[in-house]
C-alpha cells in the first residue's frame, strides 16, 4: 500500500470522537450500564443471560431463547433494531421471567 494510504484522516477521525461521544452519552443515561460497550461487552452478557434462560425452562430451543433476549430488551437508542445498539440492553430479570412463563 502506498504511503498516503496510512495518512489520518481528520474527517474520519471527527467522525468517530463525534460518534463516541454519542455512544458514552447514551450508555450514562441507561441505568447501571457503565460505559463499557460493543461486542466484547454484549456477547458476555448475552450468553449470561441465555444461560439462565435455558436454566429457567430448559424445554427452549435456541430460537425461542433468541426471541425472549429479543423480546426483553431494553431499547437505549433509536426505537427498534439500529446499527449501534441492536435490539437494545439485554435484561436478565426480564428474560427469565418470560422463560418461566414461556
Amino acid at each position: 500500500m502506498p504511503p498516503e494510504s496510512f495518512r489520518p484522516d481528520p474527517e474520519r477521525s471527527q467522525h468517530w470522537r463525534n460518534r463516541l461521544e454519542q455512544i458514552l452519552e447514551y450508555c450514562s443515561k441507561t441505568p447501571g450500564f457503565l460505559p463499557f460497550f460493543g461486542t466484547s461487552a454484549a456477547a458476555p452478557h448475552a450468553a449470561g443471560v441465555a444461560a439462565l434462560v435455558k436454566s429457567a425452562n430448559p424445554s427452549l430451543t435456541g430460537a425461542q431463547i433468541r426471541q425472549i433476549l429479543i423480546d426483553t430488551a431494553l431499547d437505549n437508542m433509536a426505537p427498534g433494531t439500529d446499527p449501534d445498539g441492536g435490539y437494545g440492553v439485554v435484561s436478565a430479570e426480564a428474560a427469565v421471567n418470560k422463560a418461566l412463563t414461556y
